[in-house]
């Protein structure tokens, strides 16, 4: 039968010599097999020379070795249901005679003689295989060595961040004495200021990584936008002020509350304030946020379902020399930092990289116009939920705590910290506020103490050796009477890479912490945090301002009229602080020293406010004795 079948298609094959020739000139291999005696009635050319088949073979005996029937895998099942073809099957398949890796396409198609048969379509993929193999060999190093790189970053970050929390957790405490000299003061000022720049440069550099690895989220918080613009704000200011640059802020129709990433808003535009300022010798920089149109289709799909959707636009121009073409090519590449004259500065060079990828992140895209001796503007624009009715959110405590409202036996607080400074930082810190403090300096002692001893609160540093905090905290919480201590959980690790277990918000809550910390410790924050845990009630220095030092004076100024300044002083005073120009006004301070000695106590503590910073109190002062001076004059 089959031969009948060769001698009857024999002629059509000779009709078909054109057909054929193009098959045989491709390099795939062709073949076509009946579906019931797996006879092969046509083969190419390249069928022919790599496995020496001809038209009346059975294909399963020359394909496969070893085989004593039909191929296991035969595609004919695939490739016909209720009498009618189902299309192309595609699939792999490596040759045990030759050893080599094919792409196949089976498909039923008509023969000649109006039968169903098996034709496939065979593309040699063996260098492709080989090329995989590769790149999943070199991936799998590259994973390899990421995973050691986050290994070394979360040790790097942890060793870097400990040392650091003892230099600014002291600096901080030691910066609430109301009895410092300038000098002291201005001491321990450059010494928190170096540690929280060493701290930005550690942050932005596991930041990118994080970025770079895609493991970065956003953590999206009601918050007030004006707030966070006038933190930033006085940041930046103190810097502008230092070089002489004056620095301004404009802000447009802005919504009080806003839904989003607060920390990252904050760390975008102090970084890119900070370029501003640094890069920027005479003139200004200028803030400008603004309120815009929303775009026809939703920002982002977080915002689909938000009722009350903003588009926010953040805008940052300087008076500063420009950027070149050259350095507008590569500002935004990682370790790059544009020329401006040639001119260095300190600096990882990851700031814009890092900040790109965040507004990115946020759904925005960071722009910059700018041209040699024009200056530059960076602006983006992101969309955001504007929150009504917001509730306020804590703010660190500006005042100056002498101690807490509390009847009968102290509280008592544990702290768990196999380190002995980062234990001292806040023993001395609580310790003069009236509390009676416990340490312990493994997790085993602190364990046994928060059984014995019942804290009314819980300090837990996460990485100790033999029971880790997160082990501690989830031990403690096992013990009914304790499972509704308050824990605070803290840590100098707080990198998050593959394959390693680092401090996190919400592992930590999880396992049963109140609240994560990270180190170095923000004082203000963390007192914060104790007051509403404990639900405190603080006592504080006599005052009745924010700063101290501006209740002194007025107190003393009640009973010394005479050493207040005239009002036109006064004006004056106000004028200077207003140009933001702090060396013009310490100067003409002395000057009035220097006229009348009376006026030392005035100067004093304007000098003082002058070295804090502290813009705010010195404008509060000045406006009391303006309408001081104002109600005296026209009471005579």
């Amino acid at each position: 039968m089959a031969k009948a079948r060769e001698d009857i298609n024999k002629p059509l094959y000779n009709s078909d010599a054109p057909l054929t020739a193009v098959m045989d000139a491709l390099e795939v291999g062709i073949y076509v097999a009946d579906m019931e005696t797996y006879t092969l009635l046509f083969v190419n050319r390249h069928v022919r020379q790599e496995l020496g088949a001809r038209e009346g073979q059975i294909c399963w005996q020359i394909l496969q070795t070893g085989q004593t029937g039909p191929c296991p895998f035969c595609t004919n099942v695939h490739l016909m249901a209720n009498g009618q073809p189902t299309g192309i099957y595609i699939w792999e398949f490596q040759n045990t005679i030759t050893g080599r890796w094919h792409q196949l396409q089976d498909q039923a198609i008509r023969w000649m003689d109006r039968r169903w048969v098996r034709m496939e379509i065979a593309t040699d993929i063996t260098d492709l295989k080989h090329t995989e193999s590769e790149l999943r060999r070199v991936k799998e190093e590259a994973e390899l060595a990421n995973r050691a790189k986050s290994v070394f970053l979360a040790n790097m970050s942890h060793e870097l961040r400990t040392p650091l929390n003892g230099i600014l957790g002291y600096a901080q405490i030691l910066k609430r004495n109301t009895m410092l000299t300038e000098a002291h003061l201005h001491g321990l000022n450059v010494i928190e200021e170096s540690g929280y720049h060493l701290l930005s440069l550690i942050n932005d550099v596991l930041d990118l990584a994080k970025v770079e690895a895609g493991r970065i989220e956003l953590d999206e918080v009601d918050f007030s936008l004006p707030h966070l613009i006038e933190n930033v704000t006085d940041i930046i200011r103190v810097r502008a002020e230092r070089k002489g640059v004056l620095f301004t802020v404009t802000q447009e129709h802005l919504p009080e509350g806003v839904h989003g990433d607060e920390r990252r808003l904050r760390q975008i535009l102090i970084n890119l304030l900070d370029n501003a300022v640094k890069y920027t010798d005479v003139g200004c920089v200028e803030l400008s946020v603004s309120r815009v149109s929303m775009p026809l289709s939703p920002c982002t799909s977080t915002l689909q379902s938000s009722p009350f959707p903003v588009m926010l636009r953040f805008s940052i121009e300087d008076t500063g020399p420009g950027l070149t073409p050259d350095d507008l090519e590569h500002i935004f590449k990682p370790f790059q930092q544009a020329s401006r004259h040639q001119r260095q500065f300190k600096g990882t060079g990851l700031g814009l990289a890092l900040t790109r990828n965040l507004v990115e992140l946020m759904g925005g895209q960071l722009q910059v116009c700018s041209a040699p001796g024009a200056g530059s503007t960076f602006w983006f624009e992101i969309c955001m939920s504007e929150v009504k009715n917001r509730n306020a959110t804590p703010v660190p405590i500006a005042r100056s705590i002498v101690g807490i409202q509390h009847e009968g036996p102290p509280l008592t607080i544990l702290i768990v910290d196999d380190n002995v400074t980062h234990r001292a930082v806040i023993v001395n810190l609580l310790t003069p506020l009236g509390f009676h403090i416990l340490e312990a300096s493994d997790g085993r002692m602190g364990l046994v103490q928060a059984h014995t001893q019942k804290p009314d609160l819980i300090i837990v540093d996460l990485i100790m050796p033999e029971l880790d905090g997160l082990t501690l905290i989830h031990m403690i919480r096992q013990d009914a009477t304790l499972q509704t201590v308050p824990i605070i959980a803290m840590s100098a690790s707080v990198y998050k890479g593959n394959d390693v277990i680092s401090s996190s918000i919400d592992s930590n809550l999880e396992m049963g912490a109140s609240v994560f910390l990270p180190k170095p410790l923000d004082v203000e924050l963390f007192l914060v945090h104790v007051q509403q845990l404990l639900k405190l009630t603080w006592i504080y220095a006599p005052e009745h301002s924010s700063d101290q030092s501006v209740v002194m004076l007025s107190e003393d100024v009640g009973t010394h009229a005479e050493k207040i300044p005239s009002q036109d002083i006064l004006l004056k005073i106000q004028n200077l602080l207003m140009t933001g120009d702090i060396e013009e006004l310490r100067a003409y301070l002395e000057s009035l020293v220097q006229t009348d000695a009376a006026l030392e106590p005035f100067v004093a503590q304007l000098r003082t406010l002058s070295l804090q910073f502290n813009l705010k109190a010195m404008e509060s002062l000045l406006a009391h004795y303006v309408h001081q001076e104002s109600e005296k004059e026209a009471n005579m």
